[in-house]
């Protein structure tokens, strides 16, 4: 018997984030940058892109390998 656990939910700005994310990655095969996050969001810097990011990493949605640059990947659900 496998349980899950219920993932956090989002703030309506974080689904917009993940769900871009998501499209970002489908329509050019690679992750956004933190640069990119910030401009398509009108983030005033890359850290508040990346504190975004970060906060979907802590619900569970987004993973990122530590020290590679684009390597953002959205967290199937139940994982």
């Amino acid at each position: 018997m496998t349980t899950t656990t219920a993932r956090p939910p989002l703030t309506d700005r974080q689904l917009a984030l993940l769900l871009w994310i998501r499209r970002y990655i489908a329509e050019r095969g690679y992750a956004p940058s933190f640069q990119d996050i910030a401009a398509a969001f009108k983030f005033s810097s890359r850290n508040a892109a990346r504190g975004h990011v970060l906060a979907l990493k802590k619900k569970g949605y987004l993973s990122q390998a530590q020290g590679v640059a684009r390597s953002i990947r959205e967290v199937a659900d139940g994982n």
